[in-house]
């Protein structure tokens, strides 16, 4: 984001927007450690069309409730009311991809938030500009990128 412009306007202009430690801790830690546990006690999906065999989760209660907690915060940054839908997550493997898609109609604006890894560097996560250009962003923890999800194809 350059100096002169506002987080609203950057996502105006280019369809996604980074908010660097964007979840606090204890709240970091605590979803980190909870979702690393359910995958644990086997109570996650096996994976879905973008990343099969990857333990995922539609819809679960605290993944909502942190939703809850954090869109207020993602609508003063974009300047814009949304309306919540629905909360998934991944735990991403070794050797993991996830494919070039844009998201359904319920993702019109979709979030990425980095919990935590086991790894030497964030995984990378990519969005595509409306000028066709890719942008890596490597979100550490707490980090996270709000994006057009049905415009703005991100693998």
């Amino acid at each position: 984001m350059t100096d002169n412009m506002t987080p609203a306007s950057f996502f105006a202009e280019n369809g996604y927007l980074v908010l660097r430690s964007f979840l606090p801790e204890p709240l970091l830690s605590v979803a980190h450690i909870y979702a690393l546990k359910m995958q644990a006690q086997g109570k996650m999906d096996d994976g879905d069309e973008h990343v099969p065999g990857t333990p995922c989760l539609y819809g679960d209660p605290l993944m909502d409730t942190l939703l809850d907690c954090v869109v207020p915060d993602i609508e003063r940054g974009l300047g814009m009311k949304l309306f919540q839908n629905y909360s998934y997550f991944r735990i991403y493997q070794n050797g993991d991809k996830l494919v070039r898609h844009v998201d359904r109609g319920a993702s019109e604006i979709a979030m990425t938030l980095t919990l935590g890894f086991d790894a030497n560097e964030a995984w990378p996560i990519f969005v595509e500009t409306a000028d066709g250009q890719s942008h890596k962003q490597l979100l550490a923890p707490g980090d996270t990128m709000v994006y057009r999800g049905c415009e703005r194809p991100h693998w």
